[in-house]
């Protein structure tokens, strides 16, 4: 019997045979059905808030029609009584919530994971306050303070995104911490 030889999978440019968008379903398999319905979740939260950029312009504040106008071609979810369109709002409501929503929690992230790591890397009484005030933050309870800081400070988005990614950085700072103290133990530091 000859001698088997493997099936080259490769171009002679090096390029693979199989399409990106193949490789792109290959991924989407490896997925859970779970991880499918989320991607597709963000995927129409992020289609939206794009919508409320590229085409609707300030359709969300100004009257484009009639009061109280039933669902049509120019206005697919109708209007309110102010002859607001109401897909226009709906798509507005979530480019504000994927804002609030990645600015508050790469405020959080940053914050909490420099204070985490300059808590577990100093050590001392700079470990101690750190952590004394993650302890603090901790027993306090967010959502009370969240409504009265954002009473305090007024309604923006920009204040939104201070409020709660202030009030949200104990997790990734402990975590840091950790890994920082973790990591400073090892034998190669």
């Amino acid at each position: 019997m000859g001698r088997l030889r493997p099936v080259r999978r490769f171009a002679p440019d090096g390029e693979p045979k199989r399409r990106r968008l193949s490789r792109l379903f290959g991924v989407l398999e490896a997925l859970s059905v779970h991880g499918r319905a989320g991607l597709a979740v963000v995927l129409i939260i992020l289609a939206t808030g794009a919508a409320s950029v590229l085409f609707l312009g300030d359709a969300h504040s100004v009257p484009s029609g009639a009061s109280l106008e039933a669902p049509s071609l120019r206005h697919p979810l109708g209007t309110d009584d102010l002859g607001i369109d109401i897909w226009a709002q709906l798509c507005r409501g979530a480019l504000i919530s994927v804002l609030v929503g990645l600015g508050s929690a790469g405020l959080a992230g940053v914050g909490g994971s420099v204070l985490g790591v300059l808590a577990g890397y100093s050590g001392g009484a700079v470990d101690r306050l750190i952590t004394g005030l993650c302890d603090v933050m901790t027993a306090i309870p967010q959502l009370p303070l969240m409504i009265v800081l954002g009473a305090f400070l007024g309604p923006s988005t920009r204040n939104i995104i201070l409020v709660v990614g202030l009030l949200s950085w104990v997790g990734p700072a402990r975590i840091a911490r950790a890994k920082t103290l973790s990591m400073c133990r090892e034998k190669f530091i």
